[in-house]
């Protein structure tokens, strides 16, 4: 990150943002690690694509962690980025994952889509 905002290549507006979200991740990995664990069992997380745990820890954080980023936003930008980057089955395991998550957990819409 740092790297990014020295070679001016993240704009300030958006500094915040990733400040938040890097740290918000980073201080919930282990809750975060062991939702991923009770809904994809089949996948332990370490042994995880890295680009599908990396897009699942963001996801489950924005939805669960942070309330500015509405729920549908999440899912649909993290299984846009499993699409690019992720393999054949990443689409498909990220948004099984996070809509069994949406659900659990009862993540409702309201005026801000939440």
């Amino acid at each position: 990150m740092a790297h990014l905002i020295e070679g001016g290549l993240l704009a300030k507006a958006n500094r915040r943002f990733v400040e938040n979200l890097v740290k918000g991740v980073l201080d919930n990995r282990h809750r975060i690690d062991d939702i991923i664990e009770q809904f994809a069992s089949a996948f332990p997380v370490m042994q995880m694509a890295a680009i599908d745990r990396c897009v699942l820890r963001i996801a489950i954080w924005e939805i669960l962690f942070n309330k500015d980023t509405p729920f549908k936003v999440a899912i649909d930008e993290a299984v846009e980025i499993a699409k690019m980057y992720g393999g054949d089955s990443s689409p498909r395991l990220v948004n099984g994952v996070l809509g069994s998550i949406i659900s659990e957990f009862h993540v409702v819409n309201s005026d801000n889509e939440r």
